[in-house]
């Protein structure tokens, strides 16, 4: 589909990065967000390097189910190609500082969404909160306190996670801040370590507007507490945040429950997790007998 579509400014767009592994986890999401906000209509604008045209389909399904705009467009990794990446990460971490930049001239203001989350009610009013002259709107980040000193921030700045942010776009292509971003991370790679997400502290610091936790409720808020049903039912955006992710079988978030819930609406419906073998049930009920893993490593 062609990003320059006239109906574009009349629809809520939201930005998601993803590669051909999180194509299923960004059906899950979009379905949340489409199943709870029934009233608004969204224009999806998916960055990706290589996504297959199998994904591409499935993902036009779900949209196309809600009545909802989706486009697909290709992201050139050649700016970023020697970008560091560990973990659970991937090139398509950076993708949204490139894509903020190529979005149609008419849209000023864009919600970008990680997929490793499920919008459980309605976003109007986080669409609707005013910048003003701020460049981005962004939740601070439950484990983010001890980054300030390596990014050089001033203590009274709050380290922000970069999964739910509501960003203005008009400001973001008069700053050029996508070359901003880049650069820093390009000059200071020993600083990186929570890859585009750093960047953005170190550069936006002073130009971010604090959210409350409820638009990015992050799995660092969730404990063996009893407030877990507390916390849980006064979250919009639940976000998955971490290595643990709820579509791998070992993870125990206590609402995992819900990415299942979801993704019985998709495509993806039949999806049995990769690591549902008879030593991960045995690790995840701490049922596994010693001599388990000695003999499973011989």
């Amino acid at each position: 589909m062609n990003l320059k579509n006239k109906r574009t400014i009349n629809l809520i767009p939201i930005i998601v990065t993803i590669d051909e592994n999180y194509a299923q986890h960004l059906g899950v999401m979009l379905t949340s967000l489409f199943e709870n906000n029934k009233e608004l209509k969204f224009h999806i604008f998916v960055f990706s390097e290589i996504i297959s045209v199998d994904s591409q389909n499935k993902l036009l399904h779900v949209a196309q189910h809600y009545h909802q705009e989706i486009s697909f467009q290709t992201v050139s990794t050649k700016s970023i190609k020697d970008f560091k990446i560990h973990a659970h990460a991937s090139l398509a971490n950076y993708f949204r500082l490139l894509a903020f930049s190529q979005l149609p001239p008419e849209i000023n203001k864009v919600l970008y969404l990680d997929v490793d989350l499920l919008v459980l009610k309605s976003i109007n009013k986080l669409w609707n909160i005013d910048l003003d002259d701020k460049l981005l709107a962004a939740v601070p980040d439950q484990v983010g306190v001890h980054h300030n000193e390596r990014l050089e921030i001033p203590t009274q700045y709050p380290y922000f996670n970069s999964g739910v942010m509501l960003v203005n776009i008009d400001l973001w292509k008069t700053e050029d801040m996508s070359k901003k971003t880049l650069d820093f991370i390009e000059k200071n790679p020993d600083k990186i370590h929570y890859w585009d997400q750093d960047a953005l502290n170190a550069i936006c610091y002073d130009k971010c507007l604090f959210l409350e936790d409820k638009w990015n409720t992050m799995s660092a808020n969730f404990g063996e507490s009893e407030d877990n049903n507390k916390i849980y039912q006064s979250a919009t955006i639940l976000h998955f945040t971490g290595m643990s992710k709820p579509w791998q079988y070992i993870n125990k978030h206590s609402y995992k429950k819900e990415y299942y819930k979801y993704i019985k609406k998709t495509p993806w419906k039949d999806y049995k997790p990769e690591d549902k073998t008879i030593g991960n049930f045995l690790r995840k009920y701490n049922l596994m007998p010693k001599w388990y893993d000695v003999i499973g490593k011989q």
